[in-house]
């Protein structure tokens, strides 16, 4: 008879990146008093999403204040949201850019105060939270 034993190093292994929703916004999400059942809910939506090191505003052309037509680098990652918008990617710890390519381009509609188009930070041993809101068809 031979018995087999296995002893596998036992190592912790620690995890990082970005996880959220991609969430579509379209339609009247103005503030009103009255009767909220005629504004208009954002809803989950499969999206592929781009990941870049840190884009600056300085360093491309936006075209009507939200869109990018091209990127002149590769993503870092890649990946797509599940029918409700759900996705998570792990990445090293940094500072990204993340965007969604839309029919007229790359949408970007956040900036932080050194120009980071779409800024997310992600820190060792942690998984960053968002949101990445498509709303260019929503009026608030």
């Amino acid at each position: 008879m031979i018995f087999i034993i296995s002893c596998a190093a036992n190592k912790k292994q620690y995890e990082q990146g970005i996880t959220g929703k991609v969430m579509w916004y379209e339609g009247n999400f103005m503030p009103a008093i009255g009767d909220d059942a005629k504004r208009s809910k954002p809803v989950g939506i499969s999206r592929t999403i781009y990941i870049f090191e840190p884009i600056s505003t300085e360093s491309v052309e936006i075209t009507n204040r939200v869109w990018l037509s091209t990127i002149d680098k590769n993503p870092v990652k890649t990946v797509k949201s599940d029918e409700y918008g759900n996705f998570k990617v792990s990445l090293p710890p940094g500072k990204y850019t993340i965007v969604s390519k839309e029919d007229k381009g790359y949408y970007v509609n956040r900036f932080d105060g050194e120009n980071i188009i779409n800024p997310v930070i992600v820190e060792e041993n942690k998984w960053t939270e968002i949101e990445v809101k498509l709303d260019y068809k929503a009026a608030f």
